[in-house]
């Protein structure tokens, strides 16, 4: 295993997952296939994603019994709460187009006649989307939270161009003090929603997601997980040694080398954490693909 091609940094993360997962102690059979395994699911994608099916048909095929996952628990909204979401979205639209309305045509209504309900509109949209944050990422409304950071900040850019329109017009609001304290509202308003946009955005990064898992599994994850469960029995390693060698087999010169590439860091990985010894990682690299001798 000599000759490290370049590695994306996902793919330098995935392996280094997917060793830590691994046992603390290993042979060096042992860890062929927890390499070779580890190699494929970081840098093949369409094999990664087949993975699954060739696992549970060498389990069939080896008479293992069938291995049930229990869900995990889903962390699911209201239908009021969706709603509740709706309402909240549309009064952010609509009050600064009370503003907006009157500047953009001239058979609007004033905007310094606005300009408080306006505020008032903001205000009570903004306490909502507070109040709404917390089970935000798990409503199928804001697509797992995918684009709530963008929401926020387009609520907070279009609330303060609401704002803006009211300055340019200060003149005509010095003598009104409702207008004034309108203006004052949509300017807090405007800047709680950029504040909350950057939690929002915090909040989505760490987001759980509405159709599954408790938290977003990230790519360096799911190999390691997938390493671990392939240390299985005799049997169904051997039908699992078939499948990489397929894999390998009809793998481009390209995606040999990334394979090649991810084996040898993970048993410079695997070396350096004590898991395995210099000569033992040499071994590693002399067992065929063909198999791993010794079960």
């Amino acid at each position: 295993m000599s000759g490290e091609a370049p590695l994306t940094n996902d793919m330098q993360a995935s392996v280094a997952a997917g060793v830590a997962a691994l046992p603390e102690r290993l042979d060096a059979s042992t860890a062929a296939r927890a390499v070779r395994q580890l190699a494929i699911l970081t840098t093949n994608a369409e094999a990664a994603e087949s993975y699954p099916g060739a696992l549970a048909a060498a389990r069939r095929a080896a008479g293992a019994p069938a291995v049930i996952v229990a869900a995990a628990p889903r962390r699911t909204v209201s239908t009021g709460y969706s709603w509740w979401s709706v309402i909240a979205f549309a009064l952010g639209l609509i009050a600064p187009a009370l503003v907006l309305a009157g500047f953009v045509s001239s058979s609007g209504p004033d905007p310094a006649s606005m300009a408080l309900a306006s505020g008032v509109f903001m205000a009570i949209a903004l306490g909502m989307f507070v109040w709404l944050e917390p089970l935000r990422t798990s409503s199928p409304l804001y697509r797992g939270g995918n684009f709530a950071g963008g929401l926020f900040i387009f609520n907070a850019v279009l609330w303060a161009l609401a704002a803006l329109v009211l300055l340019g017009r200060f003149d005509d609001l010095v003598g009104d003090p409702v207008a004034v304290i309108g203006l004052v509202v949509q300017v807090l308003a405007s800047i709680g929603c950029a504040v909350l946009a950057v939690f929002a955005i915090r909040h989505d990064r760490e987001r759980p997601r509405w159709a599954g898992r408790n938290a977003a599994e990230s790519s360096a994850v799911r190999p390691a997980a997938r390493t671990v469960a392939s240390l299985d029995s005799p049997e169904v390693q051997r039908l699992l040694d078939e499948w990489r060698l397929h894999v390998w087999r009809v793998s481009s010169a390209a995606e040999r080398a990334a394979l090649t590439a991810a084996e040898t860091r993970a048993v410079r990985l695997l070396v350096q954490r004590g898991s395995l010894t210099v000569a033992q990682a040499d071994e590693v690299g002399r067992v065929p693909r063909e198999g791993v001798p010794g079960d």
